[in-house]
């Protein structure tokens, strides 16, 4: 699916950035010359306050139930939902601030703002897209948009560093070119991917 197309920059160090109606900062630790060129908001946060809000409806109504029928099964299996809503809603909180970005220098996952994991661009320079990423097909369409599952790979481990959920066909094929730019860490000017010093600043690449 490789595709020789790049994603356009969306922000840099120190500015806002908007995704879906909704304003946030990039992480923290960016450098000055760091561009945002993709992000990705874990769909746990969303997924949770849903999950959290059916669980407590479906636990209260067990619990009613089985207060006014005086059965204690049914008074039990709605205590025990609604404990598991408030341990959903707990990781939803603890989780649900996690974010992907892809930048011109590193491919980092962020909780709350604050950088937890990071692959330098430069491991994937080189390597095949095979080797950094894990793409499959989703059984399901968003519209008449193909969705895939994909997952960050360690180019020289071959473990997973990230899990970037579903996303669709177009993200996925512009994510797996990512080895081929190559970006100068000092000025962050774009370079041939066989370009050994900057064309800007002309650092060693």
């Amino acid at each position: 699916m490789a595709e020789t197309s790049s994603l356009a920059p969306v922000g840099c160090a120190g500015m806002t950035l908007k995704q879906g109606g909704s304003l946030f900062r990039p992480p923290q630790g960016l450098q000055p010359s760091e561009e945002v060129l993709w992000v990705q908001q874990s769909e746990t946060r969303n997924r949770g306050k849903s999950g959290v809000v059916s669980m407590m409806l479906i636990g209260s109504l067990f619990l009613a139930s089985g207060l006014y029928y005086n059965i204690l099964p049914i008074l039990g299996i709605g205590i025990l939902i609604i404990i598991g809503g408030i341990f959903v809603g707990y990781q939803s909180k603890t989780q649900g601030g996690v974010r992907y970005y892809l930048t011109n220098f590193r491919f980092v996952k962020s909780n709350h703002g604050r950088i937890v994991t990071e692959l330098p661009r430069r491991m994937f320079r080189g390597k095949s897209f095979q080797q950094f990423l894990s793409v499959f097909k989703a059984p399901l369409q968003r519209g008449t948009v193909e969705m895939y599952a994909v997952q960050v790979l360690n180019p020289d481990t071959g473990n997973m560093a990230m899990n970037l959920g579903l996303l669709p066909g177009e993200i996925v094929k512009r994510l797996e070119s990512i080895n081929e730019e190559v970006y100068c860490k000092y000025c962050g000017r774009k370079n041939d991917s066989n370009a050994n010093v900057c064309s800007n600043c002309g650092a060693n690449l």
